[in-house]
This record gives structure tokens, sequence and C-alpha cells, in this order.
């Protein structure tokens, strides 16, 4: 008869551990000199959602709170304020405005080339993949699992 062998199980992380180390974003993001200083409150992020017509993943939000969008990544990347913004264009509600119902994504940052978003049939997820799009290309490519993957993408073209 064969014995069973004992297998060493993984440590148990909390919840609230696994999502803490995963969205350290003053440790994922280098410079943050471009970043507004303060967080977005619930209302502006709520006022957000209520404009766009569409959820903010629980990812950004915890982002938004930390700090309410800016540049980063060299000042290479502008994440979409869900205030203010540092400029009136650079909003989430303006990003995402004037697109129609069947633009893919939700566009929450950009760079001189490429929107970069959640694909709307990912918004219920608490941390869905991060994706590219170019007008050109006409369809989004994911470029990272998650949030906090994107930021380190971002910090890594920076970078080059």
């Amino acid at each position: 008869m064969a014995r069973k062998r004992k297998t060493r199980s993984k440590p148990k992380v909390s919840k609230a551990e696994e999502t803490k180390s995963k969205t350290d974003f003053a440790v994922l993001v280098s410079d943050q000199s471009g970043l507004f200083p303060q967080g977005a409150d619930q209302d502006s992020i709520q006022s957000a959602e209520d404009s766009i017509g569409l959820s903010i993943p629980k990812s950004l939000q915890s982002f938004l709170r930390w700090r309410d969008g800016g540049t980063f990544a060299a000042k290479r990347f502008i994440l979409f304020s869900a205030g203010e913004g540092i400029h009136p264009d650079e909003t989430l509600i303006a990003a995402n405005s004037d697109r129609g119902s069947d633009f893919p994504i939700l566009s929450i940052a950009r760079d001189a080339t490429y929107d970069f978003g959640f694909q709307k049939s990912d918004l219920s997820k608490a941390d869905p993949p991060v994706y590219s799009f170019a007008w050109e290309m006409e369809k989004p490519e994911q470029v990272a699992d998650s949030l906090s993957d994107w930021i380190k993408w971002t910090e890594q073209i920076a970078s080059q």
C-alpha cells in the first residue's frame, strides 16, 4: 500500500496583505514628482463613474485615492485624474466622454502614441488587465495583467 506524501501548504496570506503587496504604489512609482500630492476622495471617483457611465475597477480606485493622477515614469505617461487633472483634457471624464459606447476600453492613461485602459468587458474585475490602444490598430492589445504590472511596465519603458 502506497503511503501518501505530505505536501507543504503555502503560508496563508490574508486578502488584505495580498492586495497591499500588489498595490504599494509608492514602491512601484519611482518618480512621484509629476503626480498629484494628494489622492481623490470617494465623491470625486463616484462623480467620474457617474459622468462616464462606467465602473472604475478597485485597483484604479486605490491608485486614485493614493494620488489623483498626473505624470510618472520619467513623465512619459499620464494617468488620468478623477478630479481636476493636470489639464482639463487629462481627466477620466474628458478622456472617455467623447467616445462612443462601441469604443472598447475605459481609457485611464496615455503616452504620446497610445491610450491605455481596461476593456469594458473586464470592468467588473477588481484588477483587470491593461490594454494599449492606438487608433491605427483598431483593437486593444494587452500589455499587462494588472494595474500594478502595467506601472512596472511603464517604469521599465521609461528606463530604456
